[in-house]
């Protein structure tokens, strides 16, 4: 019970968690409260107890492997075609003979620190497993599916060797979530350009891994443009989680420190597979997809008692779900990779990117933001090209958005290389 219940206290950082978190551990002491009343009873009564326990432990245990084994899971939008979840999709692609993985994101090793290769050596990996197909996310109904490259980032091995001009760092969305290479923003650009682009993304990075990614591997390319894709609804407290809780991340704000990671792709390779089969036990033990349903059915029953009203003017309120001082970090952290940036006679350009919601994608006052005047601002102090993404691409856009997601589709990514490529050009 301890280890189920109280081990989620790592998502206390995150306000989409801290609420289920605390849950837990009213029902954790409840349950050790009346554990200990029980071994003051008689011996009947503690026979029904543990005979209970065990029988509402096996029921839940039954559920967990059924959603494991079964599409009750899914990711995606029935209405608009594929349902299936990504072990539905590795599994077909294996009937095809097609060696599938699925996503590793670097930020699963926030909490322990990186993983340790068989040498011993303990390092903070920054990308997926290497050259082999993976899934990576399906929000318009149709699975994004790429094939990693020799560093295990979303890119063709064969762009490593070409003279690159744009480098990609930021998460999910540069990462090229949900869309097919040639549809995401490094690919739309690559296309309007004719200049190579190479990206650094995963999901869920923050600024800190951000920053990590251009010092591990920017020396093997050594572009003349470097792209940050910022994020405004995750990328703080992403950071948050990153500086709290790693030490490998911390001390890439020494501008010294690097783990020359590129030296160790495939003992990294090793490690990451074995993780994965570790996380699969480790998720089943804890009984992940049993409790994503029960907070599913949790919030759906508080949303149908609250009113179209008021869930509209809950939606539309501003909310700060970081402490100020991890903006003052972020600065910081941008500052230390300016300054590299242009020590590598480079130049930084800044996109901030809106959190868009499904009942407010076409809504031309998109009033979620969290500390986005001052970033423009510090960004406008600096005198570092930005765009505005929000202002400059969203807000201009005529037609119905169509979101089923928190990522953006092919249209807007279109339609971001080309203002790119319009401001930068003049």
């Amino acid at each position: 019970l301890i280890y189920t219940f109280l081990n989620d206290k790592y998502y206390i950082s995150d306000i989409n968690y801290s609420q289920y978190t605390f849950a837990y551990k009213i029902i954790f002491s409840t349950l050790l409260l009346i554990t200990i009343i029980i071994f003051y009873l008689n011996k009947n009564i503690q026979l029904y107890f543990i005979l209970i326990l065990v029988s509402i432990t096996t029921a839940l245990y039954l559920f967990e492997f059924y959603s494991n084994s079964s599409s009750y899971m899914y990711t995606g939008n029935k209405e608009n075609g594929d349902n299936r979840n990504v072990k539905e999709v590795i599994k077909d692609l294996k009937k095809k003979k097609i060696n599938a993985i699925q996503t590793i994101s670097p930020a699963n090793f926030q909490k322990s620190d990186g993983i340790i290769l068989k040498n011993s050596k303990k390092i903070y990996p920054l990308a997926g497993v290497t050259n082999i197909v993976t899934p990576l996310c399906n929000e318009t109904g149709k699975w994004s599916i790429y094939e990693s490259d020799k560093y295990g980032f979303n890119n063709k091995n064969e762009i490593w060797d070409k003279n690159i001009h744009y480098l990609i760092i930021g998460d999910s969305f540069a990462h090229g979530a949900c869309v097919d290479r040639e549809d995401d923003f490094r690919g739309k650009l690559m296309e309007y350009s004719n200049k190579d682009a190479i990206t650094l993304g995963y999901g869920g990075n923050g600024p800190l891994t951000a920053l990590a990614s251009y010092r591990e591997y920017n020396r093997l390319v050594n572009p003349k443009v470097v792209i940050w894709m910022y994020f405004e609804l995750s990328d703080l407290p992403d950071l948050q989680k990153e500086f709290t809780y790693s030490e490998i991340l911390r001390s890439y704000l020494n501008t010294e420190f690097t783990q020359d990671l590129y030296k160790h792709s495939e003992e990294i390779d090793e490690a990451l597979i074995d993780y994965l089969y570790k996380k699969k036990l480790y998720k089943f033990l804890k009984l992940q997809n049993t409790r994503k349903v029960i907070r599913s059915h949790i919030n759906s029953f508080r949303n149908n008692k609250i009113n179209n009203e008021n869930l509209l003017s809950q939606n539309k309120t501003k909310i700060d779900i970081t402490e100020r001082k991890y903006l003052d970090l972020f600065f910081d952290i941008f500052n230390k990779t300016n300054e590299e940036i242009k020590s590598n006679n480079q130049e930084l350009v800044f996109l901030y990117l809106p959190f868009l919601r499904i009942d407010d994608a076409n809504d031309k006052e998109n009033d979620i933001n969290y500390f986005k005047k001052e970033i423009l601002n510090k960004l406008n102090d600096m005198q570092i090209r930005y765009i505005d993404i929000d202002e400059m691409v969203i807000k201009t856009i005529e037609e119905p958005v169509n979101l089923f997601g928190v990522h953006f589709d092919e249209k807007i990514y279109d339609l971001m290389a080309k203002k790119y490529l319009e401001l930068i050009n003049n």
